[in-house]
């Protein structure tokens, strides 16, 4: 594991000797319904190994490991790539991924060897929920707030009951950062039902969003809708006096 402070990377690799991924998932395939096909080629295995719920032991555990890390790299915009036996596959499709025949391996039947390298941007955190590591229905955690034109919506009544303190403030902060950060073009706060803001979310939230977003930025991608003329006030000023501290 390194830091590093310049880039303020943090990068972890793992690796053994042992079998690799491909071959317990042929095996395991034989008691299952998953077509042997898809684990033909050592990287087209790894691929469908960090998928969620994919797992070479039956019902023995649940197929998460590899998925929750893949999410989080994901969401933080960081990197993860795998080597075993004789695939590479990467979080990104421009780079290296294929299946080398030629590539040497310890042993080919039982220890072709895995190597995961796996780096995350310390300058963009990422709350552990967002990366689910449990099978639950539906898919991206952007799902939960999507509607169906396709836009992203906050609901502020739901956020108002999780503040009551800066520690809580932060992590709803970093919660609508990790879904900007997994593709939400932009997020519109819902003010239905709420009667007044709290200072929670007008500076904990929203103020110190926009510092960390930068004005531009922030303006470009976050938008109240449904608030009264008070609380828009309220935001505003929230929001101007954050930035005016800041600069």
């Amino acid at each position: 594991m390194q830091i590093h402070r310049t880039s303020r990377m943090c990068v972890i690799t793992v690796g053994d000797t042992g079998i690799g991924i491909q071959r317990p998932l042929l095996d395991g395939s034989h008691h299952g319904k998953t077509d042997r096909s898809k684990f033909a080629q050592a990287h087209s295995a790894m691929d469908l190994a960090v998928q969620q719920g994919v797992t070479s032991k039956g019902t023995l555990n649940q197929g998460i490991g590899l998925f929750g890390v893949k999410r989080k790299a994901e969401i933080n915009g960081g990197e993860l790539r795998i080597i075993s036996g004789r695939g590479v596959w990467s979080i990104h499709p421009s780079a290296e991924t294929g299946t080398d025949l030629f590539r040497p391996v310890l042993d080919l039947e039982w220890n072709q060897a895995t190597t995961a390298d796996w780096q995350l941007d310390c300058s963009r955190p990422v709350r552990i929920q967002d990366a689910p590591g449990a099978p639950h229905a539906g898919g991206d955690f952007l799902e939960a707030i999507e509607t169906p034109d396709g836009h992203h919506r906050v609901a502020v009544i739901d956020l108002e009951q999780s503040l009551g303190s800066r520690a809580k403030g932060a992590e709803v902060r970093t919660r609508l950062l990790n879904y900007l950060q997994a593709g939400a073009r932009f997020i519109v706060f819902d003010f239905a039902g709420v009667g007044g803001v709290s200072s929670s979310l007008a500076d904990q939230v929203l103020g110190k969003l926009a510092i960390e977003m930068g004005e531009l930025e922030f303006r470009r991608r976050i938008f109240v809708d449904g608030a009264s003329p008070t609380n828009r006030s309220l935001i505003e000023t929230a929001i101007s006096r954050r930035l005016s501290t800041d600069a």
